[in-house]
Parts: C-alpha cells; sequence; structure tokens
C-alpha cells in the first residue's frame, strides 16, 4: 500500500513540475498581459496602434482632449485603464508634437499582436508596410460618413492628426483655425498621417472623424511561477512526509 501512495505522489508532483515550465516560459506584455507578437523575446518592447472607431471634431487645441479621446476607446474594448495601459494620440497641435506626445521605443503593430505596422525606426517616416485600419476592438475599420472638403469630396477613410509624417507639428495642427486642421488617411500605407491639400476654410474643424491611437512600451516578461511553484513545493513536502511516515 505505501508503495502505492508513494507512487502515487511521485506522479502527482511529477505532473506539477512538467506543467510548471510550460507556464513560466509563456510570454506576456507588461502591462497589458497581451500576448506579444512573434519573433520578440524577454525584454523587448513594443507598442500596438489602433484607429478608433469613435469620432470627434478637431476644435481644440489642447492635446490632452485628443489623448482623453483615444484612451477612451481603448478602455471601452478592454485594452486601456484596465488592463494597465495608456494610450495617446498620434497627433499634433501648435504647442505639442505627435512623436512627443506618442514617442516610439520598438516595432508598432496592429492590435491584432501579429500584423507589423513599422520598426522604430520608421514608424515616425510616413512609410509603413501596411495602413493603420483596425479599430481598438481589433474589428477592420469602416468608412466614416464625414461631410466632404471643398478638396476632398469622400474624406470617408480621413483620420485627425495634424502633423507632418515625422511626428512634428505641420502648419495645419489640430485646433489651429488659419489654415485649418490636417487629417490623414486609415487606408494609405505611406505618409498615413500626411494630406495636406485641404487647407482652407476653419469650417472643415468641425468634421467628425477618428484619431490613431498608440500604447506605451509594452515589454515583453516571462510572468511569476507563483501559482505553479507553490504547487510543486506542497507536492514535493507531501512527499517528503510520506517518506519519513514510512
Amino acid at each position: 500500500m505505501l508503495k502505492m501512495k508513494t507512487i502515487s505522489i511521485l506522479a502527482i508532483a511529477g505532473l506539477v513540475l512538467a506543467l510548471a515550465p510550460a507556464a513560466w516560459a509563456e510570454l506576456v506584455s507588461d502591462p497589458g498581459g497581451f500576448t506579444p507578437p512573434a519573433g520578440l523575446n524577454e525584454g523587448d518592447t513594443y507598442h500596438l496602434v489602433f484607429v478608433s472607431s469613435t469620432v470627434r471634431d478637431a476644435t481644440s487645441a489642447d492635446i490632452a482632449d485628443y489623448n482623453t479621446h483615444v484612451q477612451s476607446a481603448a478602455d471601452a474594448a478592454g485594452i486601456g485603464s484596465g488592463a494597465g495601459v495608456t494610450w495617446k494620440a498620434i497627433a499634433a497641435t501648435e504647442t505639442v508634437n505627435a512623436n512627443v506626445n506618442a514617442p516610439v521605443s520598438g516595432p508598432v503593430y496592429l492590435v491584432d499582436g501579429t500584423t507589423k505596422v513599422a520598426d522604430e525606426a520608421a514608424f515616425y517616416t510616413g512609410t509603413h508596410l501596411v495602413p493603420i485600419n483596425y479599430n481598438e476592438d481589433g474589428s477592420a475599420h469602416e468608412e466614416v460618413d464625414a461631410s466632404p472638403h471643398q478638396y476632398d469630396p469622400s474624406p470617408t477613410w480621413a483620420v485627425w492628426t495634424g502633423t507632418f509624417p515625422s511626428g512634428d507639428e505641420a502648419w495645419n495642427a489640430l485646433g489651429r483655425t488659419t489654415p485649418t486642421s490636417g487629417y490623414g488617411y486609415a487606408d494609405k500605407a505611406d505618409n498615413a498621417w500626411a494630406r495636406w491639400e485641404h487647407d482652407g476654410g476653419a469650417t472643415d474643424q468641425d468634421l467628425l472623424l477618428p484619431l490613431y491611437g498608440l500604447s506605451e512600451a509594452l515589454t515583453v516578461v516571462v510572468p511569476e511561477p507563483a501559482t505553479m511553484s507553490l504547487l510543486a513545493i506542497g507536492g514535493l513536502g507531501l512527499l517528503a512526509r510520506r517518506k519519513r511516515s514510512a
């Protein structure tokens, strides 16, 4: 009987220890708990990006208003404050550049976590591998029903930006009245937020358009194996007590 009990305890302890390394090796992002994109290793940093499904005007000259807009969209999708992740608008006002408001310190991926938009050095160049055309919930971006500008008869893919591809504030930064604020396009891979032909009247700022949201830097980590290690230690301790009692 004792031999059978010892074998059973050994089997349980072995199973626990066998499962523990798999759990320890699982990579996640800190903060957020997301599964990192393939090819990244522990300690690497990266960002996620989306175009908001929600819209607003560009009348405000306060960058905080645009940050609040993308953060609220992320919060509603469960990838924001509840996950411990801060999101910033890829947007520029007269006083804040986009590359300062939403800095990049690693490769940038769509919120699907698999599609790379650009490496760190290429992100603020306007040269992207794919368009930023996924919403905060991971769904494909749909056209926005916006009133057409006199130089753009159908700005349905437009996104408020107010920035050059470099991330520097453009002459049509958000909140500026002369010339009016600038927008980019969610379906364009190159110069994804640089279109300046619409510098007409300030009434264009009343258009209701989405914004791009960029996550804070997410770091690839290995989760603490607290639960699995306690189970393993407990199983081995039980085994030791059984052996002593024999």
